[in-house]
């Protein structure tokens, strides 16, 4: 097996440039397929992460109109309390926080007036917005009085600059109509077409805007995520027994887990996950024929070699056998430039914020910049189809001719 081995490694060696073509192809297969799963795992994580640590937490409890409205109810006070009183008894929740989100709303700058989706963070939530969001100008942190932060997407387009006066438009829980001023405290880059219509402004003064003294929603963390439903289970019958008690409405409150968003997140990776395979595979195929190419006229011009091999006393099978580890060989060489440098690559991508795709990818992948992930798992599968096919493309084109030794060494 060792001489079988030096062989091969002389080989591969001795006929390099013959061989470099076969390498930078499995090179760019290691890399193709690489970039495609570490671009669908960010997708995925993009999306999970965002969910539960801002956007819905790992769970969240809606309130519905019905008992937002009910601002002066001592009823919806009572109940409120409760409801806190159950989040805090459960001893696997974190902590908990609150959010509201006027439906209906208009900002209005200048001659203009744009549709806008408000949503009112309590102080807990603000800080994760320099986690979530890149500052383009002014300051993510809320501290002025009456600021609000809004997208890029909005103040390019209308041209509105930190320290600008506009004027928010609501229609209230009760349905009637309210204003108020309120300064751009700071611009975000928006990261998807879902985020770039939102304005982020404190609690109390979405609450004051939106005419309600509760929430629209409550996000809640839990200590281990692995139990997320069953304490979601736990926390709607005890909300079931406290809208009987309170004679609510059963469609006035959901809960719902990460999960739910899970679903989409796992879908939009495998979406593209498996359109981008097609590249990969169309590649592969293209480094498969190559390297079939290869043996096959290596074959017939080392014939000679062959024969004098099989004059040696090399079987057939063994003189294969150094086709094989030549390929194997060549497969290591050229995987383990690809996988380092994928692995450099993702490092610096993730290192200057992720790959910007454009506003229109963010329909596709759920967001316009992607920060790829790498997964050791992913890792190994590459290189096992990496080591694969071209020892499959060598097992299949190298037939060792049984003619003489004579006619062999004579190369006829």
């Amino acid at each position: 097996m060792t001489i079988l081995f030096k062989f091969a490694v002389r080989n591969v060696r001795r006929n390099f440039s013959s061989t470099l073509l076969n390498g930078i192809g499995i090179t760019c297969t290691v890399l193709i397929l690489l970039l495609i799963l570490s671009l669908s795992r960010g997708i995925e994580k993009y999306i999970v992460e965002r969910n539960i640590q801002f956007e819905n937490g790992a769970l969240t409890v809606e309130l519905s109109k019905n008992i937002i409205r009910q601002t002066n109810s001592k009823q919806s006070n009572v109940f409120f309390e409760r409801l806190k009183k159950i989040l805090e008894d459960e001893p696997e929740i974190l902590k908990y926080s609150f959010r509201v989100y006027p439906p209906n709303c208009l900002l209005y700058f200048k001659d203009n007036s744009i549709r806008i989706n408000p949503n009112g963070l309590s102080d807990d939530d603000i800080p994760l917005i320099n986690e979530m969001f890149k500052s383009i100008d002014g300051s993510l942190d809320l501290k002025s009085d009456k600021s609000i932060l809004l997208s890029d997407g909005i103040s390019n387009e209308y041209d509105i600059k930190v320290g600008d006066q506009v004027t928010l438009m609501v229609q209230t829980a009760d349905g009637t109509i309210n204003l108020d001023d309120y300064a751009v405290s700071g611009i975000f880059r928006y990261t998807s077409m879902a985020n770039k219509d939102k304005i982020y402004m404190r609690y109390d003064h979405a609450k004051t805007l939106y005419n309600a003294n509760l929430p629209s929603k409550l996000n809640v963390q839990v200590t281990d995520m692995s139990q997320v439903l069953k304490i979601k289970d736990r926390i709607e019958l005890k909300l079931q027994k406290l809208q009987e008690q309170l004679l609510i409405q059963d469609d006035s409150i959901v809960v719902t887990s990460f999960y739910d968003g899970l679903g989409l997140a796992r879908s939009l990776s495998n979406i593209n996950k498996y359109s981008m395979m097609s590249l990969a595979f169309f590649l592969l195929l293209i480094s498969f024929v190559g390297i079939w190419s290869m043996q096959t006229e290596n074959k017939f011009l080392r014939e000679k070699e062959t024969g004098t091999l099989l004059s040696f006393g090399f079987s057939r099978n063994a003189i294969k056998t150094i086709y094989i580890y030549e390929s194997l060989y060549m497969s290591a060489i050229y995987i383990s430039i690809g996988v380092l440098i994928m692995i450099v690559t993702v490092k610096i991508i993730n290192i200057f914020e992720g790959i910007y795709l454009g506003d229109a990818a963010s329909f596709a992948f759920g967001s316009s910049i992607i920060n790829p992930v790498l997964n050791f798992r992913d890792i190994i599968i590459t290189v096992a189809v990496a080591f694969f096919y071209p020892v499959l493309a060598t097992f299949l084109s190298v037939r060792i001719p049984k003619n003489n030794i004579i006619k062999l060494l004579q190369n006829k």
